[in-house]
């Protein structure tokens, strides 16, 4: 049961970041980064964790670390934008495989930071979930500091090849797949985190520097911090619902707030600054 249950979840997960990521580079960097952060791998995520969550607290720890877990993603694509540019010295070549290492010790750092900080929370009694509502309204103000000055529109001309795309799916399908496993062993904190693992942001960067150079990518990373809230969002909310709902209405329920509240309004505040952009052209 326990590996069906992962089986199922990595396949949906490998299917859903194929899927979405094809979306994003037809879309551009800032609409598409947007779009590509709607709650995709963490539905099937979120429902293999609640299928192998003893009770509705054990499935409630698996997610509370998730907003804080989106945090570090957000900061992994800052790193993105921002190392390249500091690096710009460095021979092209080695660019990619530099910016690739930095972005993951970094994110490892905090992935082990917010463990560190959960486990300490449980011993002192406070309630998971009110920790991870915290670390959503951090998640989102970090998200609106780094598109406060606007996007620059930067579209893709060509699309990623089959292997690529294979390969996105891969490494998504088996995070996910890692996370419902990890629940079933009793370490949901750590499948929480691992439910967030940046597969797609680290290959669909990789992908697009490769293919575009360093200004697609770039403009993605700030839509895709700002719309990495709505995942966050999904995750509170299935644990308040799962329980009083069943899985399938709970699950669109979820979906469906988090994509009007965070994908929506992220969008409406990128398009308020590309007005700002074009204002300031001479």
């Amino acid at each position: 049961m326990l590996l069906s249950d992962a089986v199922v979840s990595g396949l949906a997960a490998a299917t859903i970041a194929i899927a979405i990521t094809i979306l994003v580079e037809r879309l551009g960097g800032q609409i598409g980064g947007v779009i590509g952060t709607v709650p995709s791998t963490m539905v099937p995520a979120a429902i293999g964790l609640w299928a192998v969550s003893h009770n509705p607290s054990d499935y409630a720890r698996a997610m509370s670390p998730v907003p804080f877990g989106m945090l570090i993603n957000a900061i992994f694509l800052l790193v993105w934008r921002v190392v390249p540019a500091k690096l710009s010295g460095f021979p092209s070549k080695w660019l990619v495989p530099l910016t690739t290492a930095i972005s993951l010790v970094i994110w490892v750092f905090g992935a082990l930071v917010v463990v560190e900080f959960f486990e300490n929370v449980d011993q002192r009694g406070v309630p998971p979930l009110v920790v991870g509502w915290f670390g959503f309204l951090i998640l989102v103000a970090f998200g609106l500091s780094v598109t406060a000055k606007g996007v620059p529109e930067v579209r893709a001309t060509t699309v990623p090849s089959i292997p690529i795309l294979f390969s996105r799916g891969i490494l998504a399908g088996t995070a996910i797949g890692a996370a419902v496993i990890l629940g079933h062993s009793g370490h949901s904190l750590v499948a929480g985190i691992a439910a967030v693992f940046p597969a797609i942001f680290l290959t669909t960067m990789v992908a697009l520097w490769w293919s575009h150079g360093y200004d697609l990518p770039a403009s993605a990373t700030g839509p895709m911090a700002l719309g990495a809230s709505s995942v966050a969002l999904f995750s509170l909310l299935t644990a308040s619902l799962y329980w009083r709902l069943d899985v399938l209405m709970g699950t669109v329920a979820s979906w469906l707030v988090a994509v009007v509240v965070c994908t929506g309004g992220s969008a409406y505040w990128l398009s308020t600054r590309r007005t700002l952009i074009q204002s300031e052209v001479p």
